[in-house]
């Protein structure tokens, strides 16, 4: 009687459970990847296709498929034809609990990342910046936004964030004050005097430059004008 009061309950936790969750069983001796990112029919079957190719050497690997949507009827049916060596787990690349149901941890993990949006190339390349570097992307993509300044009056975390966030980046010449400083003792000078955080300068000088060399809109030149070379001499710009 009391193993039949919970059917139904047992009934609706299956019910409930996804069809493509659980977690990924390694096999001893057997390795596995996992794909994620664009999962559609065309893509996967291209994958497949070059992957499984049966001029490539019998690589004992299982395929694990990560997406947050479950798969169509015509998908579905591409994983049950490769279902020996091919998985599915629907869940987010996001989520840090969808990535340890089919993560295999690993020191050296080797990642392969395929770009189809080639004009994000500086998005992702600051993106990738951050696995070295972690709140790099965030920290660039503050400084090169236009944010007006929102005064907190809390000490809280929120309030010494908005101050970074409010920031702005510029490029400027330097005075000729500066001359003969180091960039150490100018960025202490430029913080404690004016207020300002000097990050990096720009320092490229070609002397005669070769025909691969073109102008760029706003160069700076070193010239004179004069006619015989003996009279060439040392420049003397303050720039």
């Amino acid at each position: 009687a009391m193993f039949a009061s919970y059917v139904p309950e047992i009934i609706e936790l299956i019910g409930n459970r996804k069809k493509y969750g659980g977690s990924y069983s390694a096999v001893n001796g057997r390795k596995h990847i996992v794909v994620c990112g664009h999962i559609t029919l065309e893509s996967v079957s291209n994958f497949l296709k070059d992957f499984l190719h049966k001029d490539r050497d019998d690589v004992n690997v299982e395929i694990v498929f990560l997406h947050n949507i479950s798969p169509n009827l015509e998908l579905e049916a591409l994983f049950k034809r490769h279902f020996t060596q091919v998985e599915f787990y629907q869940g987010s690349v996001l989520n840090p609990h969808d990535l340890a149901r089919v993560k295999n941890y690993h020191p050296k993990i080797r990642i392969i990342t395929q770009m189809l949006q080639y004009h994000n190339k500086l998005k992702l390349g600051f993106i990738a910046q951050s696995c070295l570097a972690q709140g790099l992307s965030t920290m660039l993509a503050n400084l090169f936004s236009m944010r007006s300044f929102i005064k907190i009056e809390e000490d809280t975390w929120q309030k010494y964030y908005l101050e970074g966030v409010a920031n702005e980046m510029y490029t400027e010449y330097l005075s000729s004050a500066f001359v003969g400083l180091s960039f150490p003792t100018i960025c202490e000078l430029c913080y404690v005097k004016l207020k300002l955080l000097l990050i990096a300068i720009e320092y490229n000088t070609l002397i005669n430059p070769g025909n691969h060399v073109k102008m760029q809109e706003g160069t700076l030149a070193c010239h004179d004008d004069i006619t015989d070379p003996k009279r060439i001499k040392k420049c003397g710009c303050k720039r």
